[in-house]
């Protein structure tokens, strides 16, 4: 065995015994015993007994003092007895729980259950959702008997069929396309809109004085006079119809056409007479053919013709094609 001499404490405590509390020394309460490292022996010690919770092995020689109190123990052929009692018990439970099912077959059991639980559950939330919605039979005395929606929707067919014979020739939407829905003027275009929304625009000729028979705030034309009674009795006309303050078109004040002589009673006894026989200045009615206007005292030229009507526009001696039918001021 080894020896401890001329070793110090440090360097021999660890193959020394103690017990578990290094202060208190052995006392009525069960310790472990423990080596000098602390690591637990398979022996707890008290100033009353020992206990070994590790296996004891030995021959027991050399042990004395033991007795053992065999009155609480078994014998043999007690024991023997006993257990082939609990034997026919046994086979006897065994016989009739043969049929039983065992723990694993239970287990699969329980699977398949819980699987088909599972199932019938998704079915009846499924069944749930569309059922939901679904009226109840308190909800449902509000609503009408089969007989009596008849009565009714056969009611309404009566009226409908009624109102389609009435409007079978009323203007279809497809055919109000054609129809005028708004007219609307910007300047000197007319825009025509219709029901299928294609429009038409018409650009009027709109100058002021213009020589047109239908724009013209002093007009030339006979239909067009300003202050006109009629074609024959207008104020400033200035065509053969057209004299001021004219009673007919032979007795006419201050004409200015071949057969309008100023204060004429006649055109054959005119004073001052504009006829190109008579005058000194021969007067030519015609039309302007200058969108912005001819200013008074401008040299024109003949450009055209509309009806009777010669059409007017500047004249300038620079080219023979704006000197060319030049007839005056």
């Amino acid at each position: 065995m080894g020896q401890l001499t001329n070793l110090y404490v440090s360097q021999s405590y660890q193959g020394l015994l103690k017990l578990q509390d290094s202060t208190t020394g052995v006392t009525g309460t069960l310790q472990y015993v423990q080596d000098g490292l602390g690591n637990n022996l398979p022996m707890l010690a008290s100033t009353s007994s020992i206990v070994i919770t590790g296996s004891f092995r030995g021959d027991g020689s050399g042990l004395t003092g033991i007795t053992i109190d065999s009155g609480s123990l078994v014998t043999t052929s007690s024991f023997n007895a006993y257990t082939s009692s609990n034997d026919t018990r046994v086979n006897s439970l065994i016989n009739a729980t043969g049929s039983y099912a065992t723990t694993s077959s239970l287990s699969s059991l329980s699977g398949s259950i819980a699987t088909t639980d599972l199932a019938q559950n998704n079915r009846l939330n499924s069944i749930e959702s569309i059922t939901g919605s679904l009226a109840t039979t308190g909800s449902l005395n509000s609503y009408l008997l089969t007989s009596s929606f008849n009565a009714y929707t056969s009611s309404n067919d009566t009226k409908v069929n009624a109102l389609i014979a009435q409007t079978g020739s009323y203007v279809t939407e497809t055919e109000s396309g054609s129809f005028v829905t708004s007219v609307t003027g910007v300047s000197d275009t007319i825009t025509v809109t219709k029901g299928n929304g294609t429009t038409n625009t018409v650009t009027v000729n709109n100058v002021v004085n213009a020589t047109s028979a239908s724009f013209a705030q002093t007009s030339v034309s006979s239909s067009q006079a300003q202050n006109a009674v009629s074609s024959s009795f207008a104020t400033n006309a200035i065509s053969s119809s057209f004299a001021t303050n004219a009673i007919s078109s032979s007795f006419a004040t201050n004409a200015i056409s071949s057969s309008f002589a100023t204060n004429a009673v006649s055109s054959s006894y005119a004073t001052n007479a504009a006829t190109a026989s008579i005058a000194n200045d021969v007067i030519v009615v015609g039309k302007c053919d200058n969108l912005a206007g001819l200013t008074r005292g401008t040299i024109v030229r003949i450009t055209g013709a509309v009806g009777d009507n010669p059409l007017f526009n500047v004249a300038s001696w620079e080219d023979d094609q704006n000197s060319a039918n030049t007839i005056g001021m």
